[in-house]
């Protein structure tokens, strides 16, 4: 599956040109961020976007370095699907709490767990593959554990390859039925 192309380079590039102008700083995976105390509709966001969320730590994670881009892509991406109303100390609780999960139960339990909560929602289910791709790409390289990490998301979600390669704009692998 080829994920450098030119669709997924759009959606990395735009993850990364629409970040906040501060430069984001690697969060502290070793112990738990406080939690800042959430209205109603910043706790029902905070909610809806947890597994996508979840994903794209696991992704930004993967290859065991946090890079600046990794990170600014992953916080854009939870800015757009919240509409900005998380503030950063509740991603940065959220990114603990996967960290800790990560630890305690192992990435394939977690992708596990993410697929059963994705299995109604087809749509969610292919974005949270896309953007994961994108947070991939977002240092300009794809390492084997990343690489490795998009392909068990696929067979986890339940994406086909073809419509995995659709997804990414694969020219090779679109297909108008998909």
């Amino acid at each position: 599956m080829d994920l450098d192309t030119p669709t997924l380079r759009r959606l990395r590039d735009r993850l990364l040109s629409a970040s906040r102008p501060e430069r984001p700083s690697a969060p502290d995976l070793r112990r738990d961020a406080p939690e800042a105390p959430l209205d109603p509709e910043q706790a029902a966001s905070q909610e809806r976007v947890a597994p996508l969320a979840e994903v794209l730590f696991l992704m930004m994670v993967a290859d065991g370095a946090i890079t600046k881009e990794e990170e600014a892509a992953v916080r854009r991406a939870i800015d757009a699907l919240t509409g900005d109303i998380l503030p950063r100390a509740a991603a940065d609780a959220m990114f603990a709490g996967f960290a800790r999960d990560l630890r305690d139960q192992g990435r394939r339990r977690r992708l596990e767990e993410i697929a059963s909560r994705f299995a109604l929602e087809r749509p969610e289910a292919e974005a949270a593959f896309s953007l994961a791709a994108a947070v991939a790409l977002s240092d300009g390289r794809i390492d084997g554990e990343e690489r490795g990490l998009v392909e068990e998301l696929r067979t986890t979600l339940g994406i086909s390859e073809r419509r995995a390669g659709a997804l990414l704009g694969s020219e090779a692998d679109q297909d108008p039925r998909t």
